[in-house]
């Protein structure tokens, strides 16, 4: 990942959110998480991702999500602009659930991207 390079994730899948085999979208659902999810601003139990430096605009709503920060992504993220003045980054996907531990199942992730864009 470079500067200003841009980014859009397609996903497919779902997630298994209990022990009994409750399943969610990743595309997650309403209402917004809240306190104590890993993205409080997303759908419950969605695709999410952050970056380990730099930081993440998602274009679609305007949001600034800065290293270590989940974003949503769910099922299609739109186009997001990555910024970074330093460090090697990587772009990592997990679920907005607060209890990851008795997850399965899972989604099948694209990611595509464009150098130096803008």
């Amino acid at each position: 990942m470079v500067d200003r390079d841009v980014f859009r994730v397609s996903a497919l899948g779902r997630v298994r959110i209990d022990h009994w085999g409750t399943q969610k979208s990743i595309a997650g659902e309403l209402p917004l998480a809240g306190s104590g999810w890993p993205a409080p601003d997303a759908p419950r139990y969605a695709l999410i991702a952050k970056v380990t430096s730099g930081s993440m605009l998602v274009l679609s709503t305007g949001l600034i999500y800065g290293s270590g920060r989940w974003f949503p992504v769910g099922a299609d993220s739109a186009c997001m602009l990555y910024y970074n003045a330093g460090a090697p980054s990587r772009l990592v996907f997990s679920f907005n659930d607060p209890n990851l531990g008795d997850n399965g199942g899972g989604a099948s992730v694209w990611v595509r991207q464009w150098w130096g864009e803008f």
